[in-house]
């Protein structure tokens, strides 16, 4: 016979994963607040970010070994008169581009959520150099 259990678990850190068929619990932060973002308690979040005049990268969620990378936002502002876009990368693989206009900007949430190759970096980059492309994102780290 399978346990079900009932209530909740407080756990805010846990990285044990669950087997196929085990019972688990429903889970709260120590402060009991019940965790409902996809795959994450709030312990593993990332973000990250800087200015570039180039098209160099930017780091925006380092590689962590034997995890994941899950990126759910991008912010982006371009402080120049030049149209450009900017790459979003799984490592150096181009996985998405997204508009950065001149003298504009916009903030992606990504409703599923971009996710990298394990220990790999998630980075962005302006497809032209401008006067100041702002380049910032975020999520989680996990299996």
């Amino acid at each position: 016979s399978k346990v079900t259990v009932a209530g909740y678990l407080a756990d805010d850190a846990s990285a044990d994963l669950a087997a196929e068929g085990q019972a688990v619990a429903a889970r709260t932060t120590l402060d009991r607040k019940q965790v409902v973002m996809l795959g994450e308690s709030g312990a593993n979040l990332v973000r990250g970010g800087g200015n570039k005049t180039d098209t160099s990268d930017q780091s925006i969620m380092g590689a962590v070994a034997s995890k994941y990378n899950y990126l759910h936002w991008v912010a982006v502002y371009n402080s120049s008169a030049t149209n450009t876009y900017v790459n979003v990368k799984d490592g150096s693989t181009v996985v998405a581009v997204l508009p950065l206009p001149a003298y504009g900007g916009a903030v992606f949430n990504l409703p599923v959520p971009i996710r990298s190759t394990v220990n790999t970096a998630i980075n962005l980059a302006a497809g032209a150099s401008v006067t100041t492309a702002s380049l910032y994102g975020g999520g989680y780290v996990g299996y």
